[in-house]
């Protein structure tokens, strides 16, 4: 019974979890949470087949040699030889089966220790005089924990090659969004559309306008205005003025040609430049220029 009670709890667990990676929306949005779920449930499991029928008989346990009744004389390799190698598998899948963060994974390591030297640890703090002696070989000590150690080190090695993707793709897509803003604010828009829609290594687009209307602002007195107040000041100045103008564009669907000193160059034309050209939003656009001056 505790071999059929332990394997069909474990493949219940599993099977949970397969039902819940479809179904359950905390699954997807909760990747850190499920990742500690998933060690949490192989923790379980192991302790779950190591209290089963093929995880109790190992080799070199002297109670489990005086219950077998040998068929033949002379050598032979132990029958439980297969149960060993079955539970070390089983402890391999289950470590690595899925992928895990080093530091959760890092709870497999005292749970080794536990496996190997259990029947010390009873005997120290328990009982000196149970008869059973510890349940793996020493052969089996060892690849037990080594299997620990380099799954360990295959984690280690898989979170600190992720960070570094994930940090280069991070880079990457910073790099292109600064990119995008500064062609935005470059360009029209529908121009950047068209660059966008091309193929790769083609000539760049160039466009001509026969019908443009255009508004240049000069502001009267700059000179002297400069002239008697700090470089900071002129800038700011500047910087505030023509954020407001700026601000006016987008009202008006006006495209920002460029700045040249204290002159602002804005206009509309046929597209690509702006999705519409009327000569009445420009002069309005210009009227919005002479009261944020007077303000």
């Amino acid at each position: 019974p505790v071999f059929i009670y332990t394997r069909g709890f474990i493949l219940l667990l599993n099977l949970v979890w397969w039902m819940a990676c479809d179904t359950v929306k905390w699954v997807r949005e909760s990747p850190l949470a499920v990742q500690h779920s998933l060690v949490m449930t192989n923790l379980f499991s192991l302790i779950l087949m190591f209290a089963s029928y093929d995880a109790v008989a190992f080799s070199d346990n002297a109670t489990y040699r005086e219950m077998m009744i040998s068929a033949h004389d002379g050598f032979r390799a132990p029958e439980d030889q297969s149960i060993i190698l079955n539970f070390v598998l089983a402890y391999y899948l289950l470590i690595g089966l899925h992928k895990s963060r080093f530091f959760p994974l890092m709870t497999f390591l005292p749970l080794s220790f536990l496996l190997v030297g259990w029947a010390r640890i009873y005997r120290m703090t328990i009982s000196e005089k149970m008869k059973w002696e510890d349940s793996f070989s020493y052969q089996g000590e060892f690849l037990l924990m080594l299997q620990t150690m380099m799954n360990l080190s295959v984690a280690h090695d898989e979170e600190q090659a992720s960070r570094a993707s994930f940090k280069a793709e991070y880079a990457v897509r910073e790099t292109n969004a600064r990119t995008e803003k500064i062609l935005d604010t470059l360009m029209p828009p529908l121009v950047v559309e068209q660059i966008r829609s091309r193929p790769p290594n083609t000539p760049l687009p160039s466009h001509q306008y026969r019908h443009a209307t255009i508004a240049q602002s000069d502001l009267c007195g700059f000179t002297q205005l400069s002239a008697t107040k700090k470089p900071t000041e002129v800038v700011k100045y500047m910087g505030d003025l023509f954020g407001l103008f700026d601000d006016l564009t987008d009202v008006h669907g006006v495209y920002k040609v460029e700045t040249v000193g204290d002159a602002y160059i804005a206009g509309m034309a046929e597209q690509p430049l702006t999705r519409d050209n009327s000569p009445y939003h420009v002069i309005l656009f210009g009227l919005d220029m002479v009261r944020a001056v007077e303000d």
